[in-house]
C-alpha cells in the first residue's frame, strides 16, 4: 500500500511492524554473536588439548622407541652391561642414556655401512 494513501494510524501500526522487525534483527544478531564467541573459546580450548596431545604423543614415541632398542638389544645389553654405549649412572637419568646408547648404536651402524660400501666399490 501506499503510504500516501494511508492514514495515520495505519503508518504508526507499518512503523511500529519494521521497527519490531529491525529489533527482532539485531536480537538475532547479538545471538549469533554470542554464539560465535561460545564456539571461538570451544575452538580455542580443543585446539589447546589437540597441541597437549600431541606433545604426549611425541613423548610417549620416544618411550616405544627405548622400548624396542631395549627389546632389541638386550642380549648385548646384558653381556655389556650397557656401560658399553653409556654410564646411566652419570647421566641425568635413564631416558638420557638410553637416547646416548641408542645414538652410539645408530652411529655404529651407519659407520658400518659406510665401510661396508666404500669395500665394495673398491
Amino acid at each position: 500500500m501506499n503510504p500516501k494513501d494511508m492514514t495515520h494510524v495505519e503508518l504508526l501500526s507499518e512503523a511500529m511492524a519494521s521497527m519490531l522487525d529491525i529489533g527482532a534483527y539485531y536480537e538475532g544478531l547479538e545471538q549469533e554473536r554470542a554464539d560465535s564467541d561460545v564456539i571461538r573459546v570451544e575452538l580455542l580450548r580443543r585446539l589447546d588439548e589437540a597441541d597437549a596431545l600431541r606433545k604426549e604423543n611425541e613423548k610417549l614415541r620416544r618411550d616405544a622407541e627405548r622400548y624396542r632398542f631395549i627389546r632389541d638389544n638386550a642380549d648385548t645389553i646384558a653381556i655389556n652391561s650397557s656401560l658399553q654405549y653409556c654410564d646411566i649412572y652419570r647421566s641425568e637419568g635413564i631416558e638420557e642414556g638410553l637416547d646416548t646408547a641408542m645414538k652410539f648404536e645408530s652411529d655404529y651402524a651407519m659407520s658400518a655401512k659406510a665401510k661396508e660400501s666404500e669395500a665394495s666399490h673398491d
